[in-house]
C-alpha cells in the first residue's frame, strides 16, 4: 500500500505524523492487501483564526471497488484525520460487502455480474 501525505498550511508535528501513521494503519488493517494507495491531504483553511477549519481529505484506490473519497473537518489535524480514517474503513468495507452480496445474488441467479458504485 503506497500511502502520500500532503500539507497545504498545515504545519504538522512529528509527533501527529507518527499518529495519523498509526491511525491509518488501524483504519485500514485487514483492507491493507486491497488498497493500492492511499492519498491524504490536511488543509487549514482559515489559517491561524481558528475553529472547525482542519479539513482531511482522502481518497483510497481500492482493487475491486474503485475510489473511495472521504472529508472530515474539526479543530484539529490529528481530530479529522481520525474521524476520515474511520469513515474511510467503514466505507471500504461498505463497498466490499455490497459487492460480494452482489456475486453471491448473480451467482444463485447463473450469471455473474459485477455492479460497481
Amino acid at each position: 500500500m503506497e500511502y502520500v501525505l500532503n500539507l497545504h498550511n498545515a504545519p504538522l508535528s512529528a509527533a501527529s505524523e507518527k499518529t495519523i501513521r498509526r491511525k491509518l494503519d488501524s483504519a485500514t488493517g485487514r483492507l491493507r492487501a486491497r488498497i493500492r494507495r492511499i492519498h491524504i491531504c490536511l488543509a487549514d483553511d482559515n489559517g491561524p483564526k481558528g475553529g472547525l477549519d482542519k479539513k482531511c481529505r482522502i481518497v483510497a484506490d481500492v482493487a475491486g471497488v474503485g475510489f473511495v473519497v472521504v472529508e472530515e473537518r474539526q479543530d484539529s489535524f490529528v481530530g479529522a484525520a481520525t474521524h476520515a480514517l474511520h469513515r474511510l474503513g467503514r466505507a471500504i468495507h461498505a463497498r466490499l460487502g455490497r459487492r460480494i452480496e452482489n456475486m453471491r445474488r448473480a451467482s444463485r441467479i447463473g450469471h455473474y455480474v459485477e455492479v460497481v458504485h
